[in-house]
């Protein structure tokens, strides 16, 4: 026997020996694709609500660029490491909440606290958290940490009432909210709606479910000052009116691919080996031997009062995430549920197979325990085999970088150098493959392409029906094109050369604002990311063109009096003008009432 202390001690060496080895804290991610992508918007991002530098413009809260600042977790990091930008480090606390969250549930399934502990690590070091750590996904693995939890609180409400498990549980499902990844949250609803049912069903009684619905509901309203924003800017965005079957289902998971829980290399281990149903993935759903076999064991012989919710949840979970391949359960999910049809990548419920899968091997575990002498040395055996295993797989998943890597790739080049020369105010169009489209945004060059999650409506139909004419790179306040390769246009001429990039000016650019029709004249007297202030003078009253990405919480005054911003050309903003002079000003509010 070993004291709780000792077994909690070991635990936490366990797991500070395992992060520091697949992670090495202090390392960071490699530049490239979402890692880059998100790298970079980070480091250019500073307090503004408006991302002036990618896609003609986009707000940086409700799309979920700058949201991270709603997470109690991260504004603690922040604070203590105010300057630090390690990608490793600051997921460490996320890692541990999810290995303590199997924990606590196992717990209170009676299962002793040294399984459950092992089983913690097992379901934090999992190849499937790895991958979304080493990618840069890191809204998922935060939301997925806080899956266990969630489940805990809901059991704990359920079976003690009381005002204080209710907020438990709104305080667990808020925190998971402002985690950033809405579909695993929605995915956690959808496991807790379950286990309610279960539950009324089982008991004949509705009332502990109700408290669920409430302890959910505060939660909602606990994570309405961000999420008021994402509900709007989805109405705005592509997705506002779903995605589609054939986009949503991209990502289905094939049932073959189940082999991948045995024989994680059986469809290529991830990325260029990958040879599967999905159009890529960078490494396998793998469970590891451990879990698997000792979650068999508890299907067979083990007892626990959630176990059968367990198993019907996995199996449930895992024909959904079959999408167009099986679309039994997927089809009418997507065609019913409220928001649903807003996902794509059916694979992602996934996750509802990895939990009870753990949690059931937990049970097994305790099952051998009781059933064999030497049950203890088994399990402790296979937690370390198991662990191991995770520990070389990691290292593949993940491949940190070191700190300097990243620090070269985010260094000026000669390009950048010249074009910083031009103090006038201007777009790039990067057409090259040399760096991420948000790379430039580093360097506070602003384009018309870049990288985030989800666009805007009106600028994918701005891009669908004008890019990439000669109109569009006009009205999109573009000066200079970059390639890769020498081009040949009148419209083009080559200003600079360096390395292998060709800089062209562009010779028919348009100003970041001036007047559609008629003449007149425009001065900056004051830009920001969330402001603009303009003095302008025109002879006849004139649409003034301004070149961003129209949203409806910018609003704009005429010599101190409110006056509405037009949509023009689907995309861009403009505000009619009377002849005289004027000073226009525009600002940003993401949290004031559109109507004002």
């Amino acid at each position: 026997k070993v004291s709780k202390k000792w077994i909690v001690l070991i635990f936490l060496a366990v797991f500070a020996g395992l992060y520091y080895y697949v992670f090495f804290t202090g390392q960071d991610y490699q530049p490239m694709g979402d890692m880059a992508a998100s790298n970079c918007l980070k480091y250019a991002l500073g307090d503004e609500t408006w991302c002036s530098y990618v896609q003609c413009g986009v707000p940086a809260v409700g799309s979920l660029l700058s949201a991270w600042r709603y997470n109690p977790i991260c504004l603690i990091y922040n604070w203590i490491y105010p300057h630090d930008r390690s990608e490793y480090r600051w997921i460490a606390p996320f890692f541990l909440l999810a290995a303590l969250g199997v924990c606590a549930v196992l717990i209170r399934l009676e299962v002793p606290l040294a399984i459950g502990l092992i089983c913690g690590l097992l379901y934090a070091f999992n190849p499937t958290m790895l991958n979304y750590a080493g990618v840069g996904h890191g809204s998922k693995l935060m939301t997925i940490a806080l899956l266990p939890w969630l489940l805990f609180f809901t059991d704990r409400l359920i079976v003690k009432r009381g005002v204080l498990s209710i907020l438990l549980l709104a305080g667990c499902f808020w925190l998971q909210l402002v985690s950033l990844h809405v579909q695993i949250a929605y995915y956690g609803v959808m496991m807790v709606v379950f286990y309610c049912l279960w539950h009324s069903i089982k008991q004949k009684s509705v009332w502990p479910s109700v408290r669920v619905g409430m302890g959910l509901f505060i939660g909602v309203l606990l994570s309405a000052p961000l999420y008021t924003k994402v509900w709007e800017y989805s109405k705005l965005s592509v997705r506002s009116a779903g995605v589609g079957w054939d986009y949503a289902t991209q990502w289905s998971f094939h049932p073959l691919e189940s082999i991948s829980y045995v024989l994680p290399g059986f469809f290529g281990f991830g990325g260029e080996t990958y040879h599967g149903y999905m159009p890529f993935t960078y490494a396998p759903l793998y469970w590891g031997i451990a879990v698997l076999v000792f979650a068999v064991m508890a299907i067979i012989w083990g007892k626990s009062r959630l176990k059968w919710f367990l198993v019907i949840l996995a199996g449930l979970a895992w024909v959904m995430s079959f999408g167009k391949y099986l679309p039994i359960l997927y089809a009418p999910a997507y065609f019913i549920l409220p928001i649903f049809d807003k996902f794509r990548a059916p694979m992602m419920i996934q996750v509802l197979v990895l939990l009870p899968m753990v949690l059931l091997s937990g049970v097994g575990m305790k099952t051998v325990m009781k059933r064999f002498k030497s049950g203890w040395l088994v399990v402790v055996v296979a937690g370390v085999v198991g662990l191991a295993q995770f520990a070389v797989m990691g290292k593949r998943v993940v491949q940190p970088v070191s700190a300097q890597t990243m620090q070269e790739y985010l260094k000026p080049d000669s390009v950048v150098q010249f074009l910083q020369q031009d103090s006038t105010i201007f777009r790039i169009l990067p057409l090259v493959k040399h760096h991420n489209p948000n790379w430039y945004a580093v360097h506070h060059l602003e384009s018309v392409l870049g990288q985030i999650g989800v666009s805007m409506a009106n600028y994918q139909a701005g891009m669908d029906s004008l890019f990439p004419s000669w109109e569009f790179l006009s009205l999109a306040n573009v000066k200079y094109v970059i390639t890769e390769s020498p081009q040949e246009s009148p419209y083009l001429e080559q200003v600079f050369l360096g390395d292998g990039q060709y800089v062209y000016l562009y010779n028919r650019h348009q100003p970041r604002a001036f007047f559609y029709q008629g003449a007149g004249e425009v001065s900056w007297l004051e830009k920001s990311a969330d402001r603009n202030v303009l003095y302008v003078f025109t002879e006849t009253e004139s649409l003034l063109f301004i070149s961003q990405t129209y949203h409806p919480r910018w609003k704009a005054k005429m010599d101190g009096f409110n006056v509405p911003i037009e949509q023009v050309n689907g995309m861009f903003t403009g505000i009619i003008v009377p002849a005289g002079q004027h000073r226009i000003e525009l600002e940003f509010n993401p949290w004031r009432s559109v109507d004002n």
